[in-house]
């Protein structure tokens, strides 16, 4: 029997986000979303440290949200990982329908379904980074990098925490420069898949087909410039991402998710998608 809605879950470095998406007979609506809070260091590296932590957040995610089962989307393909997971969300009494990695999710919802371009994909989240690159419609490449917002943030802090008494505009001139720095620094580990990409070919993958576009997403994506930045340091377009591209009708209504925020559920509304597919 069909099932006219689906909830996708997935995960960022501190937060577990969820969605619900219904299929009506005019297309899909977003009948819930919400995001939970995760214990601090109960992700590390890639790996689950406190598993019963983890359990907690989603009984009560499942208790708050009356949600009884859900598409899943991970970090990593680690078999170790979704086995911890595929048990946390057992003992937790959510189904898991089906579990893939969060660069397979977030795809399904930031590239368009008629498109067979070639894509990276950059989610940035506070403390890690996702790289997804897409090629003839499937993710051929996905990786995680330990920088994100928060090394960001740090480098800024660093730069400018013992300067005091400064003219404003002298500060903010120092913030700029200090932003700057640890958006360099994503960019330069970001450039190295990007030119891995296009140069490492062997005999069973000759000609790499070019990246067309970058696209950018994750809880610490959105700041201002940094699309411009890559498009013209990467040489490649850059945008952020549109996670209702295809989910809602250009006329229908966007719901009240702020674009900011819409950009943090890019993976839990791809997973809830793959329930129609």
């Amino acid at each position: 029997m069909f099932n006219n809605s689906h909830t996708g879950i997935s995960f960022s470095d501190g937060m577990i986000y969820f969605t619900k998406l219904k299929k009506t007979f005019s297309g899909f609506e977003l009948a819930g979303y919400g995001q939970k809070e995760l214990p601090s260091g109960l992700f590390e590296n890639g790996k689950i440290k406190d598993k019963e932590e983890l359990v907690k957040v989603l009984r009560a995610l499942r208790a708050e949200q009356n949600i009884r089962s859900a598409f899943v989307a991970v970090p990593t393909d680690d078999e170790g990982l979704i086995e911890n997971f595929e048990e946390a969300f057992n003992l937790a009494g959510i189904t898991i329908k089906e579990i893939e990695t969060e660069g397979e999710a977030i795809f399904r919802s930031v590239v368009p379904v008629e498109s067979y371009d070639e894509y990276m994909i950059v989610n940035i989240r506070n403390s890690t980074t996702g790289i997804y690159i897409v090629a003839d419609r499937k993710v051929a490449f996905e990786t995680n990098i330990n920088i994100g917002g928060d090394t960001i943030m740090k480098i800024t802090e660093e730069k400018t925490t013992h300067e005091r008494g400064l003219d404003r505009e002298v500060v903010t001139s120092m913030i700029s420069s200090a932003v700057m720095t640890g958006v360099q620094i994503l960019r330069e580990e970001v450039n190295k898949y990007f030119v891995r990409w296009h140069t490492r070919r062997d005999a069973t993958d000759p000609e790499r087909p070019m990246i067309n576009k970058v696209i950018l997403c994750g809880d610490a994506s959105y700041l201002k410039g940094l699309d411009e930045y890559f498009t013209v340091t990467l040489k490649t377009n850059t945008e952020f991402a549109n996670v209702w591209m295809n989910i809602l009708e250009p006329s229908k209504k966007i719901p009240e998710l702020t674009y900011k925020e819409s950009l943090s559920f890019a993976g839990a509304l791809g997973a809830a998608l793959k329930g129609f597919k």
